[in-house]
């Protein structure tokens, strides 16, 4: 089931959630492509594939740096948070990475199980790490 955006999702910083909208693009692009474009990809086996994942990389690369730059404006060096959301997205990258490491034969394969992570993943992120971050900016601005 392709990923849909809606207002749960959603953490009231407007950058952030187009940014989030990007990356469900994305994933769904690799959900047409389990579904139907692995089909397709057969004349260059993993090609389509590898374009999914380097867009998916650098975007990841793009957004975290939103992310890190907002943390570093609203959140004291000593937050715990900045670790917690380091981790999340130190996480990301290695499994993509792992992924992509595969041989040919076994990321095509694979490729839904990436699928099924990758939902999971930004769906937890959002609503647990990405949430808890807005909730700590309000609450510093609160305070201020």
């Amino acid at each position: 089931m392709r990923l849909v955006w809606s207002e749960r999702l959603r953490t009231g910083i407007r950058e952030i959630d187009l940014q989030h909208q990007g990356f469900i693009d994305i994933i769904n692009d690799l959900e047409d492509f389990c579904h139907d474009g692995a089909a397709r990809d057969s004349q260059a086996p993993g090609r389509d594939l590898d374009r999914i994942l380097a867009q998916l990389m650098a975007y990841a690369e793009f957004h975290f740096a939103t992310e890190d730059a907002l943390m570093g404006r609203h959140l004291p060096e000593s937050s715990p948070h900045l670790l917690v959301h380091a981790r999340a997205h130190a996480g990301f990258g290695q499994h993509i990475q792992a992924f992509r490491r595969r041989p040919e034969g076994e990321r095509l394969a694979a490729a839904g199980q990436l699928l099924d992570h990758l939902k999971r993943w930004l769906e937890q992120h959002i609503l647990g790490v990405d949430k808890k971050l807005v909730e700590l900016i309000e609450a510093r601005h609160d305070h201020a």
